[in-house]
Parts: C-alpha cells; structure tokens; sequence
C-alpha cells in the first residue's frame, strides 16, 4: 500500500484516525489515518 496525498477535502486537525478513514471510504480509498504535525489526513491506496 501507498500513502497518497493529504485529503483536502477533511476541514480542521485530524485527530482520531478512524474519522480520516471514514473520509477516505467515501472518496474510495481503502483506508485513511492522521500523520505529521499538523495532523493531516493521509488515504491509503494499492499502487
């Protein structure tokens, strides 16, 4: 699996993992989780 880019479309700091992945679901993403200091939302997907 490959981390793509931050998700623009999560608003505020992503601060529990299962919400950004929740995200990442919608937008067909596999997975999601918070990373970095400013607690941005990374999505998982195979390459």
């Amino acid at each position: 699996m490959k981390w793509s880019r931050w998700r623009q479309e999560f608003k505020g700091l992503c601060i529990r993992s299962s919400n950004c992945a929740s995200i990442c679901n919608t937008e067909g993403f596999p997975d999601g989780k918070c990373e970095g200091l400013r607690r941005c939302c990374f999505c998982k997907r195979s390459c």
